[in-house]
């Protein structure tokens, strides 16, 4: 199932437009029970004073929703302020529960171990629950510009692992859970949109971002973001293991 949706995913991407980030988390968790890991942003404060925080908006659409997030004091001021969140730590606490749909939103590429962060989502998900992660592309044509101009990429320093559509496809495969689709997300914001000139801003990004539309067009693998909507393995056993094993020897060129 996983290794058929890259295939698809990959194969098909030319007509598949980006989707909203949000809009599409959204869609899928109206009037689901969830749990939102990783939900605090940054800080209590630049959580609660960003109109745009996911969780809050999760809250709205969902039957229930529940927070995780291991800043215990920013999750006990949140707990002051009527929020449903809990202290957790992923990788070594339990969920709180079973729900409808888990989200991972941009939290994989933070965690020093995914299998045990796949492991959790597994735990929490219920038997016919749906898990959305978000990550970034590694790939995507304003890093690769940035390396061209200085020499290095942008990495957030919060960052220790990179995953492009392939590397989360092969993670996905060895953990409890399979891959049922994935998108390419639209980027949230143009190119040098904050930028102090106005020049800059008015002229210089919005062409930017034209041209980069257009590339991104013909050649998908150049967007910013993608998602993966994963639910519990439905037990290829065997068979996918020995499907994975004849992948890797194509790759290698061996018959």
């Amino acid at each position: 199932m996983t290794a058929r949706v890259l295939t698809d995913f990959v194969s098909g991407q030319r007509g598949d437009r980006p989707v909203p980030k949000r809009d599409f988390i959204l869609e899928i968790c109206n009037g689901r029970s969830v749990l939102d890991v990783g939900c605090v942003q940054h800080s209590w404060k630049m959580a609660v004073d960003n109109p745009r925080w996911l969780h809050g908006a999760l809250r709205e659409v969902a039957s229930s929703c529940v927070g995780v997030d291991y800043l215990a004091d920013d999750v006990d001021e949140l707990r002051k302020r009527g929020y449903d969140i809990v202290y957790g730590n992923v990788l070594e606490d339990p969920p709180p529960g079973r729900f409808d749909r888990v989200v991972l939103g941009d939290i994989l590429e933070h965690v020093e171990d995914p299998a045990t962060l796949l492991s959790y989502v597994a735990d929490a998900l219920t038997d016919d629950g749906l898990a959305i992660i978000t990550t970034p592309n590694p790939f995507y044509l304003g890093q690769l510009i940035t390396i061209g101009a200085r020499g290095a990429p942008t990495v957030n320093p919060e960052h220790v692992a990179f995953y492009d559509p392939i590397t989360f496809t092969s993670l996905i495969e060895r953990s409890p859970l399979e891959l049922v689709e994935m998108r390419w997300l639209a980027p949230s914001f143009p190119a040098l949109w904050d930028a102090r000139s106005r020049v800059v801003r008015k002229i210089v990004s919005p062409a930017i971002h034209k041209v980069g539309s257009l590339l991104r067009s013909r050649r998908p693998y150049l967007n910013s973001d993608f998602v993966g909507v994963v639910r519990i393995s439905r037990g290829d056993g065997p068979a996918a293991i020995a499907d994975r094993a004849a992948g890797v020897a194509r790759f290698h060129g061996v018959a």
